[in-house]
């Protein structure tokens, strides 16, 4: 008895140690060479070039990796691309209990952050429940998205899915089925951020999807601000208020789709500006995103806007037309700062600006800017350059209208004939601002003579640096930040004394 009883435990070690050696020949030698050999050139294979992985490899005792993996159309554009794939299955609850756990984690390109997947799926019931967790950068304060999918596989060509998806700012609830390779979109409507939407339509021939899609939405734009701004590309210090409804839609295929994007409100709020009748109009089509409209009405005036971007270039080149016309100055100003100011006027502006997306730097263009009605000299910011030409406060009020042509280019905007004009006096800006706000300006004051001759605000000095054209035989410059502006005067004594100082003494002294 005893013998038998040491063959058995010999037999129990040797079966341990046999099939110990053989789960870890197959774990750490098999599986990683014939995984890292083959496993490429099947996927491949079996996806027929849909799907397509630098390297897979082997995980001893823990599942199949993958790197590099990209997901392609059918004209072998990606469509989507991971870092990284990894897939855990196990399947001894496969062989005993008909029924399969798994774990899938995916690396979006450029994110450290995975997509973790993890689920059941009851093999002889053909029904799938999988929760899944999404670290994502999508929302202002990081949230994780949890999600779960049920479905009911009827057969290889028809399904039934509900999907769910929540966090701290979305609430979305989506049912779909498939049928003879037709994927049906009963349902896919929700909350995110405070906006709200509904979409319904198919995806035909999920071989070569073709889709159509149509729906509601309702912007809440205070929010968007709950969005993270690289999505939004909304500043920071931005204040929006109010909601904008529309309708949108999807069609064609999924590497070239055609896209529209109606939305229109009432009343809305930036910045303490009040904007009425908002409309918006964009269309995306071969690969180009027309802006056709945006139109408001805000202080008494209008602003049209319009806009095209080229996505199937990888800068992303973009045009923009701004309009605004009839803008009342007063009323901008007192909402911007919230107080009466004694600034009255009309502003006109057009500008047609081009830029990448990826480096809005880089615009450059022309803008047009011209006031009417405005007390331009009243405005702080000239207040310095009014005490330099010693004008009173009944000249000051002369100077209503201002008009100028604006280059943008390297990151400043340019002007040779900016100018603010009264009826006797027009004074020009040449110079440059950076998109700091920097300045380095020259001013060129220009009097008419009866100005010279009546005005009895001319003090003598003022009367004796002005030439006979009625230039200022002197130098205005304009430094400093448009919050501190740095205004300076000096004399030109070339200018003055054209034959040199010594020259106009020995005329002064002809002996």
């Amino acid at each position: 008895m005893k013998k038998l009883f040491k063959v058995i435990i010999i037999v129990l070690v040797v079966i341990v140690v046999v099939g110990a050696a053989a789960l870890a020949y197959l774990n750490f030698i098999y599986f990683p060479d014939l995984v890292a050999s083959k496993g490429a050139k099947l996927l491949e294979q079996k996806t027929k070039g849909r799907i397509s992985a630098q390297s897979i490899q082997y995980v001893p005792l823990k599942g199949v990796e993958l790197k590099e993996v990209s997901f392609l159309s059918q004209q072998k554009e990606p469509l989507f691309v991971l870092d990284r794939l990894y897939l855990n299955a196990n399947p001894i609850t496969a062989l005993t209990k008909n029924r399969l756990d798994f774990n899938i984690q995916l690396y979006p390109q450029g994110k450290k952050l995975p997509l973790n997947f993890s689920g059941l799926y009851q093999i002889q019931a053909q029904h799938l429940d999988l929760n899944f967790a999404l670290k994502n950068d999508f929302f202002l304060k990081r949230q994780d998205i949890e999600g779960k999918l049920s479905a009911d596989i009827i057969s290889k060509d028809e399904f039934k899915a509900d999907l769910k998806l929540a966090s701290a700012d979305l609430d979305i609830h989506g049912l779909f089925s498939l049928k003879d390779k037709d994927v049906k979109i009963e349902d896919f409507s929700g909350n995110i951020c405070g906006s709200t939407l509904k979409i319904i339509g198919d995806v035909q021939d999920i071989a070569k999807p073709q889709i159509n899609c149509y729906g509601d939405l309702k912007v809440d734009l205070k929010g968007l601000k709950r969005l993270h701004p690289q999505l939004t590309k909304i500043p920071e210090e931005l204040d929006l208020v109010g909601s904008a409804s529309g309708t949108l839609f999807l069609t064609g295929s999924p590497d070239n789709p055609q896209a529209g994007l109606k939305l229109q409100s009432q009343k809305l709020k930036v910045d303490n500006i009040s904007v009425a009748d908002f409309s918006l109009a964009a269309e995306m089509k071969d690969k180009m995103v027309e802006i056709s409209k945006i139109y408001a009405k805000t202080c008494q005036g209008e602003v049209n806007i319009e806009s095209m971007c080229n996505l199937a270039v990888r800068e992303l080149p973009a045009a923009v037309v701004v309009k605004i016309s009839n803008i009342d100055l007063h009323q901008i100003i007192k909402d911007i700062s919230g107080k009466e100011r004694p600034f009255y006027g009309q502003v006109f502006a057009q500008a047609q600006l081009s830029a990448p997306l990826k480096d809005y730097k880089a615009v450059q263009g022309n803008l047009f800017i011209n006031t009417s009605g405005a007390n331009i000299l009243r405005f702080p910011f000239f207040e310095k350059l009014a005490n330099i030409l010693q004008f009173s406060e009944n000249t000051k009020g002369g100077f209503k209208q201002a008009t100028g042509n604006f280059q943008v280019a390297n990151e400043t905007i340019r002007s040779q004939d900016l100018a603010i004009l009264s009826d006797h006096v027009k004074i020009i800006f040449k110079g440059v601002m950076d998109f700091k706000g920097d300045l380095n300006v020259d001013v060129y004051p220009n009097f008419s003579q009866s100005f010279l001759t009546t005005s009895p605000n001319v003090g003598s000095i003022l009367g004796i640096l002005v030439d006979s054209t009625g230039n200022l035989l002197g130098e205005i410059k304009l430094t400093g930040n448009v919050k501190k502006p740095d205004w300076s005067f000096a004399p030109s004594f070339k200018k003055l004394f054209p034959g040199g100082v010594d020259q106009k003494i020995l005329d002064l002294f002809p002996f």
